[in-house]
């Protein structure tokens, strides 16, 4: 599922992956506690690679969208 991410909408996600429709492969990363963060899903030379970019709120939309895009 691809949704614009706002904060209003982040707060209120339940367990589940959803992704940013501004960036490609940017997701948010519910945990069944309610913890959340962003990261980052592409797959290269055919292997599937996850990382980890900072916690919402901690970090915002923004700095996520940001720090997609740096390698």
């Amino acid at each position: 599922r691809t949704i614009r991410f706002t904060k209003a909408v982040l707060m209120e996600l339940p367990f589940l992956m959803p992704a940013d429709s501004v960036v490609n492969g940017l997701r948010l990363r519910v945990t069944s506690s309610g913890s959340k963060s962003f990261c980052m899903s592409r797959k290269r030379d055919g292997k599937f690679y996850r990382v980890t970019l900072g916690k919402f709120p901690d970090m915002t939309i923004e700095q996520a969208r940001e720090r997609a895009y740096t390698p």
